[in-house]
């Protein structure tokens, strides 16, 4: 499994670049955010506005795809995304990601919309927000 996400990964990793504007995927309270660097190893955004910048490691798109392939999450079966910036109110997915990327801050809300964007997960907005693989 871990193959065939690599090489996914892969394929689509070129679709991140510098100043890619995207939001994230809540349709009520979607905020926007720009990607400022891009490397082999992880993906940094900041905010619009301002904001910190978050680091966002390989690893962590790969424990979520991780998550979602032997869970068989397809649209028919979606996945709660079930951010919480406190670890302990959050979700699988979101503790899933959140541990993957070796930090203690939420970076579901901002990963979700890259692996949307590379065109391998598919989210609902409505609430409460679902992934599932595309």
């Amino acid at each position: 499994m871990n193959q065939l996400i690599n090489a996914a990964l892969d394929s689509r990793w070129n679709m991140i670049f510098i100043g890619l504007n995207l939001s994230t995927s809540d349709t009520a309270s979607g905020s926007p955010f720009s990607v400022t660097s891009v490397s082999n190893a992880d993906v940094e955004i900041t905010t619009v506005g301002g904001g910190t910048p978050i680091t966002i490691n390989r690893q962590a798109f790969v424990e979520t795809l991780r998550y979602l392939l032997p869970n068989q999450h397809t649209e028919q079966n979606r996945c709660p995304i079930g951010s919480n910036k406190d670890i302990n109110l959050a979700g699988p997915l979101c503790v899933t990601a959140r541990n993957a990327n070796g930090t203690n801050v939420m970076i579901i809300n901002y990963l979700l919309p890259l692996l949307t964007h590379m065109n391998l997960v598919n989210t609902d907005g409505s609430r409460p927000n679902t992934i599932w693989l595309a």
